[in-house]
């Protein structure tokens, strides 16, 4: 060891010595003393309990015997929140698909009667006031009426052809006169007269 000192430390145990009588007689004491408190805590819990399960519900049954619960509900009780609660947790649609047969309901309700609630001429008036009933007639008459008049002047157009035809056949014309009015280009296979001159 080159020049370094170690120290070394050398504690001494101190030999044990036996325990007085006094000592052994209070561990002793302890000791007996804890094992009683446990058997007397094991004992007392389940004598407690037992009176406790047979004593509680007759007296309990026989206090709230004495109430009135309804009363008691009604005066203490926010029942708003507790049904503002309840309705906050539920799917009420769903619920009510799933619960409800609406079919049933229908089929027991009595239609007469509640035809008999509804103010009919009211619907009937804002019906027709929503809808402009009057303008739906107007513009499918003036429909009906414009084709109606244009498969009469198509079929007049067809007329006055076919007595063009017959009338030259009769007085042996041969070439076709001009029908058109003035200003009209002239139709395909139409001669004017003065071309026909």
């Amino acid at each position: 060891m080159s020049g370094s000192t170690e120290l070394v430390v050398i504690v001494k145990q101190r030999p044990r010595r036996a325990p007085s009588p006094l000592e052994m007689l209070r561990s002793a004491v302890i000791g007996a003393a804890s094992t009683v408190a446990l058997s007397v805590d094991r004992v007392v819990s389940v004598t407690v309990n037992e009176t406790l399960d047979r004593v509680v519900p007759p007296v309990l049954a026989a206090v709230l015997d004495r109430l009135d619960l309804t009363r008691l509900v009604i005066e203490r009780v926010d029942l708003t929140r507790v049904v503002q609660a309840t309705l906050d947790q539920m799917d009420l649609t769903q619920l009510v698909l799933d619960r409800v047969d609406v079919d049933r309901i229908v089929d027991k309700a009595d239609l007469e009667r509640i035809i008999d609630r509804l103010p009919l001429v009211d619907l009937a008036n804002y019906i027709v006031d929503e809808v402009d009933l009057p303008r739906i007639i107007r513009e499918s008459t003036g429909g009906i009426a414009t084709d109606a008049m244009n498969a009469v002047r198509i079929q007049s157009i067809g007329v006055d052809q076919m007595m063009t035809r017959i009338t030259d056949a009769m007085l042996l014309r041969r070439k076709a006169r001009v029908t058109t009015a003035p200003g009209e280009a002239v139709q395909s296979g139409v001669v004017q007269e003065d071309e026909a001159l």
